[in-house]
């Protein structure tokens, strides 16, 4: 039998909760557009902690690594060459985001926003008419 809350409209839906979803609910959160809506995550691995890592280049001031920053973990100004030599990437940094920084935002998003969850495979999408 259908998962009765899964038949609702919906005004946002995820397939996968990954870092894309949750980059996008952040940014979503910023522009107050999570108020008030009907939102459906579906992911098979939605409580699983994740181990992986998500890194980005950018200068430290542009709207990317300052919209981030609560959630890096690391930053690297320096790299060492072949000759064993701190060499400076300036302008760019290197930033490194755990997947566990993102797994906690996620997390509350869900919970400010009463995001419903459903951990399940998504195998067909259908548009209802």
């Amino acid at each position: 039998m259908p998962d009765k809350a899964l038949h609702t409209d919906i005004d946002f839906l995820f397939i996968g909760a990954g870092a894309g979803a949750s980059l996008l609910l952040m940014q979503l959160e910023k522009s107050d557009l999570l108020k008030g809506k009907n939102i459906l995550i579906v992911d098979p691995e939605l409580q699983q902690q994740t181990e992986k890592t998500f890194c980005f280049w950018a200068e430290p001031g542009e709207p990317i690594a300052l919209e981030l920053k609560p959630l890096i973990n690391h930053q690297w100004i320096f790299i060492n060459t072949p000759r064993h030599q701190p060499e400076s990437i300036a302008p760019l940094n290197y930033f490194h985001l755990s997947g566990k920084s993102l797994q906690e935002e996620r997390t509350r998003l869900i919970h400010t926003y009463q995001i419903k969850c459903h951990s399940t495979l998504v195998s067909n999408l259908q548009t209802l008419s």
